[in-house]
């Protein structure tokens, strides 16, 4: 921020692109998008895409304390910015976001800095963790794909489903 003389950085979230995000402020966005807004001189901000009945919760397990409502991420942005008398803004591997949210920030009246990506966050637990999981979708799929043959892909998952909440099957 410093060399590009950037007030803030701001790290996009979501379920599936969350591991920045985490890193930065012990955070997972559950289904749903956020906006981590990393400023130089201040604590960050997180515009959220939940309802604000989790607020409290996100700011008990993390280190955030102003977490905002962000039906509209682009406008709540901006409307940070402007508090804060940001003209512009740095945005963590902008190219990456979605469509819908590249756009909408791109038209926002204040100057956008593409700062480049982080290399993934990944260490040996969670490379365990990986694959640990991708086993058991191994060891589940060569289980159970034989007596799937014939049904839709609806009908497998539901299935598999309503096995695994019932307690026939068990993940181990």
């Amino acid at each position: 921020m410093a060399e590009k003389q950037l007030p803030c950085i701001v790290v996009y979230s979501d379920l599936w692109r969350s591991n920045t995000v985490r890193f930065f402020s012990n955070y997972m966005p559950y289904f749903n998008r956020a906006l981590l807004v990393i400023p130089a001189d201040q604590h960050v901000t997180l515009l959220c895409g939940l309802s604000p009945r989790v607020y409290g919760w996100i700011r008990a397990v993390t280190p955030i304390e102003d977490v905002r409502a962000a039906g509209d991420f682009s406008q709540t942005l901006l409307q940070l910015a402007t508090e804060r008398h940001w003209t512009r803004i740095g945005i963590l591997d902008f190219p990456q976001f979605p469509y819908d949210l590249n756009q909408s920030i791109q038209s926002l009246p204040i100057e956008i800095v593409k700062v480049g990506n982080l290399p993934p966050l990944v260490d040996d637990s969670e490379l365990f963790m990986r694959r640990k999981a991708a086993a058991m979708v191994r060891s589940v799929l060569a289980a159970e794909i034989p007596s799937g043959v014939g049904c839709s892909g609806e009908q497998f998952i539901g299935r598999w489903c309503w096995l695994c909440c019932h307690g026939v099957r068990h993940w181990r």
